[in-house]
């Protein structure tokens, strides 16, 4: 099924031309008439099955461009989650000039309400900081018609379900509220039960696993030349190795780099920026082995993962659904690796209970050699490159400091000949810089053109990434 089925905004299918996507998965096909007719949904899908999509494209397609108030609330239970999220709504909403927010802890709080300020129709966050700018009057959510909870049974855990509450109480009643994940324990169920209203529920059948599960029993003090002869018979291209905690990332980061391995760490105890360039730099091909905590298994989605290592077992079985979800992504394949060691007999006897299968052990031997993970082997290309051919982001070194509007802006490019207002694309100000996306080609017109505004002169050059 075509995605015109549903979708009818010009700008959205030229997108998805240009990205290459023709026919909907059957998550799409289930979901975007549903939420179209604004019904409250839960969604079931295994990872990697397409889910974000599924509710991005409608949301996208209800906006009303020249409104400036938020639209849609969408929450995630961590910030490289929330940041991929939102990257996929600028992707899909880039032609019809939508604005996302990433609305996280840890970044700048003053830049977070200026943007808010701003025009913005949809606002993608983690629970926390959302309801710490609606409390402080900073997001109003009176027009808010979409509330979407990603990764659904974490975010109604514990750590959680407080700020959801609460950020429930401030949004209208008539709300259409989603939630999805690829689990769902008992106890979240009843949770969602109170969260909406006469849901329709929607379970993707699930297609054969396409991930080999595979389980070494291993001793504890032995995982180190474990992971090496695993990593030294697999040679993967990319792979990520999980470990239970931060400390336990920073000894196998550290081993793995004093044996020249090409690889970096992702944990909590990492400086926002640097987790975003890991991550970054691990989906573009540049990192070949991720040592990460459970924080990059939910959601994250990343080319060509070629398989999973489970260094330390996770706690639960969700737990190992999710991380090994890492691989084996829409239309590929993969390989999960499970070092089970003394230790870990309740949670293998519990995994097996859980889902069904019966554990087979298998010995894990061979030669150590890992020269050759020294070298960047992949380049992956980033989904957008084709649809962003003909857009330029560009930089002016000017902003609310100089009393800059969007209006301002808006009418110095279309004083310049041969720009029109289809031309022009989202515009960002911020304190003392804008950003504004220069469509069709035109960027460098604008580049060599663009001089003042408000009689002031300006820089205006190409954004750095």
């Amino acid at each position: 099924m075509t995605f015109k089925k549903y979708i009818q905004d010009e700008t959205i299918l030229k997108t998805l031309e240009a990205l290459g996507y023709e026919l909907m998965l059957p998550v799409q096909n289930q979901v975007i008439p549903v939420l179209k007719q604004k019904k409250d949904c839960i969604i079931q899908s295994k990872t990697g099955s397409g889910k974000t999509l599924s509710f991005v494209l409608p949301l996208i397609d209800s906006f009303e461009v020249d409104k400036k108030s938020v639209q849609a609330i969408v929450l995630a239970p961590t910030r490289e989650l929330a940041l991929q999220i939102k990257e996929e709504f600028d992707r899909m909403g880039r032609l019809k000039k939508i604005k996302a927010l990433c609305i996280t802890g840890k970044q700048s709080y003053e830049d977070q309400v200026m943007d808010l300020k701003q025009r913005a129709h949809v606002c993608i966050g983690t629970p926390g900081r959302i309801l710490d700018h609606i409390e402080n009057g900073n997001l109003n959510c009176d027009s808010v018609k979409y509330w979407i909870l990603d990764e659904a049974d974490e975010m109604l855990n514990k750590d959680f379900i407080e700020d959801i509450l609460k950020i429930r109480s401030y949004l209208p009643n008539d709300i259409c509220t989603s939630v999805f994940s690829a689990t769902y324990p008992l106890k979240i169920k009843e949770l969602i039960e109170n969260l909406l209203n006469n849901p329709v529920f929607i379970q993707i059948e699930q297609e054969k696993n396409k991930i080999e599960e595979i389980f070494y029993s291993v001793l504890e003090d032995e995982k180190n030349i474990k992971l090496c002869q695993c990593l030294s018979n697999e040679l993967p291209e990319s792979c990520i190795v999980f470990c239970r905690t931060q400390n336990r990332c920073e000894e196998v980061y550290e081993f793995l780099k004093s044996n020249q391995v090409n690889c970096q760490r992702l944990h909590a105890g990492l400086l926002q920026e640097k987790r975003f360039k890991i991550m970054k730099d691990f989906k573009e091909g540049k990192i070949r082995i991720l040592i990460s905590t459970d924080v990059c298994s939910r959601g994250i989605d990343i080319q060509k993962v070629d398989c999973i290592i489970n260094y330390d077992m996770p706690d639960t079985s969700y737990s190992y659904v999710h991380r090994i979800g890492r691989s084996a992504r829409v239309n590929e394949s993969g390989k999960a690796f499970t070092f089970i060691s003394e230790l870990d007999c309740e949670k293998a006897l519990k995994l097996q209970e859980d889902l069904s299968f019966q554990v087979e052990y298998r010995k894990l031997e061979g030669k150590v050699d890992l020269s050759s993970l020294s070298k960047r082997v992949r380049y992956n290309t980033k989904k957008d490159t084709l649809l962003t051919k003909n857009i330029t982001k560009i930089y002016i070194n000017a902003g609310k400091s100089k009393k800059i509007r969007a209006k301002d802006i808006l009418g110095a490019l279309c004083q310049i000949e041969g720009m029109e207002f289809e031309d022009i694309g989202i515009i960002q100000i911020q304190n003392h810089q804008s950003y504004v996306d220069i469509l069709n080609g035109k960027g460098n017109l604008v580049i060599q053109s663009l001089k003042t505004i408000k009689n002031k002169k300006i820089k205006v050059e190409i954004a750095k990434e």
